[in-house]
C-alpha cells in the first residue's frame, strides 16, 4: 500500500512536471526543479548528459530524460519518507552530485535539520546547513585555511609537488594529462606558430571543461551546463576580433569520449582569431603567454592563481570566494568583463592564499599517509631529497588490501579512526 501510495504521488508529480517542460520550463528546469523545497534539478539533470555526449543535445523533451525523471522523482520520495519516519540524527553521504541515493539523502536530510556525515576517502567533514549540500565538497573555508598556515613546511611541499606536477610526474590522471609529454611554449612563440598577418593587442586563452563532467556539482553556474558555456564563449570571442584567442581543451576530455568535439566546434565558427591550442602546450605556458584568462570554475582558474593570474570564471567552485578570480554574476556581466579585459595580475597576498587552496586539493587524501583503511592518491614529500611518494589504489583491489591489513584489535588505535571519532564526538557530543 505504501508503495502504490508513493507511485501515486511520483507519477502526479511527473505530469505536473512534464506540463511544465512543456509548454513554459524546459529551461529554467536545471536551475530551479524542486521536490518540498529541495532542489534537485541539477542532480538529475548532470546524470542525464554524463554519457553519450547527451550535452549536444539542446531539450530535455526526450524519453531517456523522461524515464530519468520519473525514477528520480519516485527515489526522490522513497528516500524522503524512509528519512522522515525514522527520526535519523544523522545520514552518512559519500558524494553531493547526481542522482544519487547519497546527494538526494544529504539535501532530504539537511532540509529537515538532520546532520550530514560527508565521507570520501580520508576526508570526513559534518555538514549542518542546507546550502553546504549545494556546494563543492571541498569547499575552502577561513578555517581551513588558518589549519594549512600552520602546517608546518607546507610551502616546501607545495613547491615540489608543483615542480613534479609541471613535469607530468603527479598520477592524478587529470595532472598527468595536463603535463605528460607536453612542452612549454613563450608568447612569442605561441604567435608567431600561427604566422598571422594581423597584429592582434592581446592574447587571449579560453581552457572549457569536461562536458559531461558534474556541470553542476559545484554551485551556481551562470549558463546551463558546460557545453552551453563553451558555445555562447565562444560567440563572443568570435566578436573580439582585436585579440587572438586560444582554445584549451580539457586534457582528461578522452575519458567521456569528447575528441573532436571543440575541434569542430571552432572549425563551423571559421573565425580569423579563435583558433585551437597547440596539442602540447602546457597549462603552465597558456597561463603565463595570456593577457586574459578564461575559464568555468576548473582547477585551471586556480592554478592560474599560483601563477599570478587572475581568471575569469563563469561560476562558483570550492576556490572562488577567497579573492583572486573575477566572478560575473550573470552572462551580460560575463561577456563584459572579457571584453573590457580587467587587470589579471595578482599580488602576492592573493597568490600564497591560491596556493594554500591548491595544497589543500593536492594533499586532501595525504593528511593521515598510515592507516589499516587503503587510502588512494596519497602523496608523500621528503624535504631531505624532494622525492615524491605517492600511492594509488585500484577499486578492484581495495578490498583485498583492507584484508591484508585489517585487525579488529588494532581498529580503535588506527590513525584514521582515531581522527574520525574525534571530529564526530565533537559534532555529536
Amino acid at each position: 500500500l505504501i508503495k502504490f501510495k508513493l507511485l501515486i504521488r511520483s507519477l502526479f508529480c511527473f505530469i505536473l512536471s512534464i506540463f511544465k517542460i512543456l509548454f513554459f520550463w524546459e529551461n529554467r528546469f536545471i536551475k530551479e526543479f524542486s521536490i518540498n523545497k529541495v532542489y534537485i534539478g541539477d542532480l538529475i539533470y548532470d546524470h542525464f548528459i554524463r554519457h553519450d555526449l547527451t550535452f549536444l543535445k539542446s531539450s530535455l523533451i526526450n524519453k531517456k530524460f523522461f524515464k530519468l525523471l520519473f525514477f528520480s522523482i519516485y527515489e526522490f520520495f522513497y528516500i524522503e519518507k524512509l528519512i522522515k519516519r525514522n527520526f535519523y540524527s544523522a545520514i552518512i553521504s559519500g558524494t553531493n552530485t547526481y542522482k544519487s541515493i547519497s546527494a538526494f539523502a544529504m539535501r532530504i536530510g539537511l532540509r529537515n535539520n538532520i546532520k550530514v556525515i560527508n565521507l570520501i576517502s580520508n576526508n570526513l567533514r559534518v555538514f549542518n546547513k542546507y546550502e553546504e549540500s549545494l556546494r563543492s565538497e571541498l569547499y575552502i573555508s577561513k578555517k581551513i585555511l588558518d589549519q594549512i598556515s600552520k602546517t608546518k613546511n607546507w610551502q616546501k611541499k607545495f613547491n615540489i609537488y608543483l615542480k613534479k606536477r609541471l613535469k607530468g610526474q603527479i598520477l592524478f590522471p587529470t595532472a598527468k594529462d595536463a603535463y605528460s609529454k607536453k612542452i612549454d611554449y613563450s608568447k612569442n612563440k605561441l604567435l608567431k606558430l600561427f604566422n598571422l598577418n594581423k597584429k592582434f593587442k592581446k592574447l587571449g586563452i579560453f581552457a572549457p571543461h569536461s562536458f559531461s563532467d558534474t556541470n553542476n556539482g559545484s554551485g551556481k553556474f551562470i549558463f546551463r551546463d558546460y557545453f552551453q558555456h563553451f558555445k555562447k564563449t565562444l560567440d563572443i570571442l568570435n566578436n573580439d576580433k582585436e585579440t587572438l584567442w586560444l582554445i584549451k581543451p580539457h586534457p582528461s576530455r578522452h575519458f567521456f569520449k569528447e575528441q573532436g568535439v571543440v575541434e569542430n566546434e571552432i572549425e563551423k565558427s571559421n573565425s580569423n582569431n579563435v583558433f585551437l591550442c597547440p596539442e602540447n602546450l602546457t597549462p603552465k605556458s597558456a597561463i603565463l603567454a595570456s593577457d586574459v584568462f578564461v575559464s568555468g570554475r576548473g582547477s585551471i582558474g586556480l592554478e592560474a592563481a599560483c601563477f599570478g593570474k587572475k581568471t575569469i570564471l563563469a561560476g562558483e567552485c570550492f576556490y572562488s570566494h577567497l579573492g583572486f578570480t573575477y566572478n560575473p554574476l550573470n552572462i551580460k556581466e560575463y561577456e563584459y568583463l572579457i571584453r573590457k579585459k580587467p587587470k589579471n595580475k595578482l599580488n602576492k597576498s592573493q597568490i600564497i592564499i591560491a596556493k594554500k587552496a591548491f595544497y589543500f586539493k593536492a594533499f586532501k587524501n595525504s593528511s593521515i599517509l598510515k592507516s589499516i583503511f587503503p587510502i588512494s592518491n596519497q602523496i608523500n614529500i621528503s624535504l631531505s631529497n624532494s622525492k615524491v611518494k605517492q600511492k594509488k589504489i585500484k577499486p578492484k583491489n581495495y578490498l583485498n588490501e583492507l584484508n591484508q591489513k585489517f585487525n579488529i584489535k588494532k581498529l580503535f588505535k588506527d590513525n584514521l579512526f582515531v581522527q574520525f571519532n574525534k571530529i564526530l564526538l565533537k559534532e555529536f557530543e
